[in-house]
């Protein structure tokens, strides 16, 4: 039994020995072993190359770029891991790679006066300015090709900042019309060099393009084959390759930010700062952040490391306190900003100890955290100063006074000059008084003797001039008034003096307003305003508007008092104004037409005149049968209008008809006939019928009457009678 545990448990010891093995084999032998090499200044090629020899996961190696002014572009600036060391499964490889020289470094932009396009592009090509153009301007006082000045003032740039320089086209070299050539096959140094020979001003921007080569043309400002001139301004957009669109990371953290850089094969900068906004470890901005930018192009992410911390320094001196807040400044790309005020207080402590530190006006006794741009006021103690005594020395001379400040070591301060009736010239009227610092300026007041006029001297200069003088001489204490009568004058101009007088401290001048005035002319002119206005000192007042046959509408017809009439201030002069010819006075004609008031038809008291004529017609007498002007038209006052009335049906007269020429009646002539029947029955419509042919006329009775219808002894006089005549056949 023994001898059986014994196998069972020697079974179980070799298998965990076994077991143990294989584990220390799988990560011995099975698992590679990576030791740390130096990559400073190695390429980001070689760094990948290391990452794929060695086999190193995702998870465990991060590539950040930085910018760097010592170290080239896509070189390593440091690692995380030291040279030497083995890379377990839980390292992390932090690689940081030089992006290039920072964008947005400031540089110091020299004076290029005198230089040439080539020198001065030369300079901003070797600082690395990324948006630099020339522009072409005339100039007959600079040689052509020179400098002639800068967009910019401040000449400390960051090398991403615009710049334009105007250089000297020289005084003839503008203005010459020339072809816009296709820039669809040039390279952008073609271009530029294009530009400058036609003294064009070219400006470039980039954008990414999955159709168009990197560097080759996207669009240009002005189509290939127009016209310019020399010393305009083109643009052109280049493609900067295929690109990926940008994001605005704002807010959003820096593992969004790699995740997004990692998938679209970009390189980023990281740029911590301080923020009084957005969030500790959250991005504040990112450059670009819209439009697009090509494959393996640069982007930079600005990352919030929240507010700025102020270490309290009370106690402490002030050279202490600005060496520390200018380290807080220079560091985290000079984002803190932080401002000092400082404020001097004798105290009986050190001197340039800090008392006090106050930030927002808040006393502050530990560590706080501010806004970048925040102000920090620390009181500094200074040394007590000796106090002197300084008396009243009213009435010293002013040499005195000096002398007095100079021997117990104090010195002039702020002078005041005041006029004064009772303290004679140069004489002090008052001064501070009280315990001053040694060296302190003492204040002090001194007269300039009595204020006076000369009143002869303002004699025809304007009053204002007079005033000038009371309130300069007010402004120093001289307590005067200034008063004026106005009068009328003939030889002194309106506003000046005439003459001044003192009393006691008042000016009183005469003040001239020019000569009296004269009544102007205004009859058969335009009237001067709508209602009254005053025209040198005279008003005009509309006293009426009439109608006037003679004088236009809005033209005065009178006056009532004479132009050239002298007058005194304030008359009033009335105007009557015409309203122009009188309109004639409407009424509205009645319809009369049908009515059978015949002649006794009236207007009905409208005043329109009615006249009358008569004809016959079928309708009953007496009716009007039409009207010269219709019923309802308006017509001036006055107008005739003429009725006509009938007189009814006009009466029928009645003629005899002849005994002899009848029927039967024969001349055996035709034409005879017919004129006899004509003459005889001229008092009537004949009408003639011709019978011909032998079976009408067997008896060849040519000329004779066979028939007259109608036939009576009398018939209506005009009536129509018809004569049947036999008429030869030929």
């Amino acid at each position: 039994m023994k001898n059986k545990t014994t196998l069972i448990l020697g079974a179980i010891l070799t298998f965990l020995i076994i077991l143990i093995g294989g584990i220390l084999a799988y990560f011995y032998l099975l698992t590679p072993s990576v030791t740390m090499v130096d990559l400073s200044n190695k390429t980001i090629d070689e760094v990948n190359l290391f990452i794929q020899e060695n086999k190193l996961n995702e998870e465990n190696y991060e590539i950040s770029y930085e910018y760097s002014e010592t170290v080239e572009k896509d070189k390593v600036i440091s690692q995380s891991i030291e040279v030497g060391k083995k890379i377990s499964e839980k390292d992390i490889l932090k690689i940081v790679v030089s992006n290039g020289k920072d964008p947005n470094l400031e540089v110091s932009i020299p004076d290029f006066t005198n230089k040439t396009e080539s020198e001065i592009k030369e300079w901003f090509d070797t600082n690395l300015f990324t948006d630099v153009s020339f522009e072409y301007v005339i100039s007959d006082k600079i040689e052509k090709d020179k400098f002639v000045s800068l967009n910019v003032d401040n000449n400390l740039q960051k090398r991403s900042a615009l710049i334009v320089v105007s250089i000297s086209a020289g005084k003839d070299a503008i203005g010459i019309e020339i072809d816009m050539p296709d820039f669809k096959d040039y390279t952008k140094a073609n271009m530029q060099a294009w530009a400058k020979s036609n003294n064009i001003t070219l400006s470039i921007k980039y954008e990414s393009s999955s159709k168009v080569a990197e560097g080759k043309l996207i669009s240009q400002s002005v189509a290939a084959g127009n016209k310019i001139k020399t010393g305009d301004k083109i643009s052109v957009t280049l493609s900067s390759g295929s690109g990926v669109s940008v994001l605005d990371f704002s807010n959003k953290t820096k593992a969004e930010a790699e995740k997004w850089v990692k998938e679209n094969k970009l390189k980023a900068t990281y740029v911590q700062m301080y923020d009084g906004k957005v969030k500790n470890d959250l991005i504040i901005s990112n450059t670009p952040n819209k439009g697009s930018i090509k494959t393996g192009g640069s982007i930079q992410f600005n990352i919030s490391i929240g507010l700025v911390p102020i270490e309290n320094y009370t106690n402490k001196t002030e050279t202490d306190f600005k060496n520390y807040i200018a380290k807080l400044n220079a560091s985290y790309n000079k984002s803190a900003n932080i401002k000092i005020n400082v404020v001097q207080e004798e105290n009986s402590k050190t001197a340039g100890t800090i008392l006090s530190q106050t930030i927002n006006n808040q006393v502050v006794n530990s560590s706080v955290n501010v806004a970048p741009g925040t102000t920090v006021t620390i009181k500094v103690s200074k040394t007590p100063s000796k106090k002197i005594n300084v008396v009243n020395k009213a009435n010293v001379h002013i040499k005195d006074f000096t002398k007095y400040l100079t021997d117990i070591g104090l010195k002039l301060g702020n002078k005041t000059e005041r006029y004064s009736d009772s303290v004679a010239d140069s004489l002090i009227i008052s001064n501070d008084t009280g315990s001053f610092t040694a060296g302190t300026g003492i204040n002090y007041v001194i007269s300039i003797g009595k204020f006076d006029v000369n009143t002869g001297i303002l004699a025809g200069k304007p009053y204002s001039q007079a005033q000038n003088v009371i309130n300069e001489g007010n402004a120093k204490g001289a307590g005067w008034s200034i008063s004026k009568t106005d009068v009328y004058h003939d030889s002194v101009a309106k506003g000046n003096i005439i003459s001044c007088g003192i009393n006691g401290k008042t000016l009183s001048c005469n003040v001239s307003l020019g000569s009296q005035p004269k009544v102007a002319d205004y009859v058969n002119k335009p009237k001067p305003c709508n209602d009254s206005c005053v025209i040198n000192g005279i008003t005009y007042k509309i006293s009426s508007y009439e109608n006037s046959d003679t004088i236009a509408n809005g033209y005065v017809i009178s006056q009532d008092i004479a132009s050239g009439t002298v007058v005194s201030p304030n008359t009033t002069v009335n105007l009557k104004v015409s309203k122009g010819k009188k309109e004639p006075e409407k009424v509205v004609v009645d319809n009369y037409v049908g009515q059978t008031c015949g002649k006794q038809c009236t207007s009905n008291n409208k005043n329109y005149v009615l006249t009358f004529n008569e004809e016959y017609n079928e309708k009953p007498a007496g009716t009007i049968i039409s009207q010269s002007i219709a019923g309802g038209t308006s017509v001036n006052v006055g107008t005739t209008v003429n009725l006509v009335v009938s007189l009814g049906p006009k009466p029928v007269t009645k003629c005899p008809t002849s005994n002899v020429v009848n029927t039967g009646y024969n001349t055996n002539d035709y034409t005879q006939t017919v004129n006899e029947i004509r003459s005889v029955y001229s008092n009537f419509n004949v009408v003639i019928v011709d019978i011909t042919g032998e079976t009408d006329n067997p008896n060849n009775l040519n000329g004779t009457i066979r028939n007259i219808s109608p036939f009576a002894p009398e018939l209506d006089c005009g009536s129509t009678i018809t004569f049947e005549v036999y008429k030869p056949s030929n």
